[in-house]
């Protein structure tokens, strides 16, 4: 890393206890989910207003191994937002992040 500077955070777990929030108004997404993503938006805000080129995500980015199709566009478009912002997100594998077969595990490393 080029900046000594990071953000470390960890177990996010978008989707998580679903039941416990409501409906927002306007959205269809429930006001835990919207707290979760505002997490995330205040991260990339302090990055920004700190000019932290690194965040790192220690696992557990959702709370399911397949997360429904909404979450997983809402992350992907925070990462855009901290992409056009020059700010790299590292992420290490939790194991809510891993489909489990019983017999083997695949580890991916992407550049």
């Amino acid at each position: 890393m080029n900046n000594s500077s990071c953000i470390l955070l960890g177990d996010i777990h978008l989707g998580r206890s679903q039941s416990l929030g409501k409906t927002a108004i306007g959205s269809a997404l429930n006001s835990r989910i919207i707290d979760q993503l505002n997490l995330l938006n205040w991260v990339h805000d302090q990055a920004v207003s700190r000019s932290i080129k690194h965040i790192i995500l220690t696992g557990d980015i959702f709370d399911e191994p397949r997360p429904s199709y909404q979450l997983v566009e809402l992350f992907i478009d925070w990462l855009k937002k901290c992409g056009d912002n020059d700010i790299d997100v590292h992420i290490i594998v939790g194991n809510h992040d891993i489909l489990r077969s019983g017999a083997h595990f695949i580890l991916t490393v992407c550049r």
